[in-house]
């Protein structure tokens, strides 16, 4: 079992639920590293929060916490903590998939309008 608190107040939700734990790369060295970042993680954040007293001062825990922050986003899904981002129609950041062109954009601005 694994126990990660007690939790300073403000910490930001998405730092804690965003972990993932488990790579999804297919790459073996990637999957490896990935791994390798949690268990150190896992080990420094047991390791930390041990050392703090019974009941620990907001500024403690904010201290003990700050040291965590930059390893729990190098495993996390979403390290910039802004989950809705939308969606990537139409920009070419989805990989194998061309951007709209600007006439196929107001094609589809013209299109969308006529709903």
């Amino acid at each position: 079992m694994i126990h990660i608190g007690p939790i300073p107040k403000g910490t930001p939700i998405g730092l804690l639920a965003n972990l993932n734990p488990l790579s999804e790369s297919s790459d073996p060295a990637a999957r490896l590293l990935h791994d390798k970042k949690v268990l150190d993680l896992v080990l420094k954040m047991n390791s930390d929060l041990k050392k703090l007293p019974e009941n620990p001062s907001d500024q403690a825990l904010n201290n003990t916490f700050s040291n965590l922050v930059d390893p729990m986003l190098q495993v996390s899904k979403c390290p910039d903590l802004i989950v809705n981002r939308g969606h990537y129609f139409g920009t070419g950041k989805v990989p194998g998939e061309p951007g709209l062109s600007d006439d196929d954009k107001r094609a589809l601005i013209a299109f969308l309008k006529r709903l």
